[in-house]
């Protein structure tokens, strides 16, 4: 059967951002299936509402391992349409939560997987501050209130909830491992693919050694992959069809 990326976007992102789109239509035209996939994290702040009511999410809301039932409905989904192989992939902090999915539930019809301009798998310093603040309007009722903005730091400064905050203690034991629990990615045992733009600009950030680290982590791979590519900045702006040949070949090769 044909086989199927699934792209998970990244933070502050959505499915239809205007690059993924132009990615998923130079995969497509190249004769590969792709989906681009909202998860509950999408935007800055979203309204949800289901069976169980209404609550907020988006990025400055959400909750890291409810990524596990975000990206299980999408391979759920997949394999109802009668795809049978998957090629997970993940761009920025949607990356930590494909390979955080793959440490917890090895799917075994996803191919390999691949970690797209992401430095959410290596450890940044929580703020001892920071979390005495979250612990404080946590206590006083007050979780869901955003902290101090440039609280989440990067390229685009921004914030979270209190409740989101101290959250990322468990997000790091996830993510980067504690005592004898090995880092996500270690717990991974299919092919890896990982990958920066050469344009990608991350004060204090060599993409160089983000990708050594991931070769060091990834011990349980199948088999372990990492490229600069030419011409790329983070959203990929004008080298989309680049990107679309990488996934193509990927694809070819798991």
């Amino acid at each position: 059967g044909q086989a199927l990326v699934i792209w998970m976007h990244g933070l502050h992102l959505g499915f239809a951002s205007a690059e993924y789109c132009a990615i998923g239509r130079d995969v497509a035209q190249r004769g590969l299936a792709f989906l681009s996939a909202e998860t509950r994290g999408h935007d800055f702040g979203v309204w949800l509402r289901g069976r169980g009511g209404t609550r907020l999410a988006g990025s400055a809301w959400e909750i890291f391992s409810e990524c596990l039932a975000d990206i299980g409905g999408w391979l759920a989904a997949a394999r109802a349409w009668g795809y049978q192989d998957v090629v997970l992939a993940g761009h920025g902090y949607g990356a930590a939560k494909v390979v955080f999915h793959m440490a917890e539930r090895r799917e075994p019809d996803v191919r390999g997987i691949v970690i797209a301009s992401s430095g959410s798998l290596v450890r940044d310093p929580l703020d001892p501050d920071r979390l005495a603040q979250a612990e404080a309007m946590l206590a006083d009722g007050r979780g869901q209130d955003l902290m101090p903005w440039g609280t989440r730091p990067g390229s685009l400064q921004s914030t979270v909830s209190a409740q989101v905050y101290l959250s990322r203690a468990r997000v790091h034991r996830d993510l980067y491992g504690f005592g004898d629990v090995p880092p996500a990615l270690a717990r991974v045992t299919c092919p890896v693919l990982a990958w920066f733009g050469d344009r990608e600009t991350k004060e204090g950030r060599d993409p160089e050694v983000f990708l050594a680290t991931m070769r060091r982590n990834a011990t349980q791979a199948a088999f372990v992959e990492t490229r600069l590519l030419r011409g790329a900045n983070y959203l990929y702006t004008g080298a989309q069809a680049l990107v679309a040949r990488e996934l193509v070949r990927w694809v070819g090769r798991v």
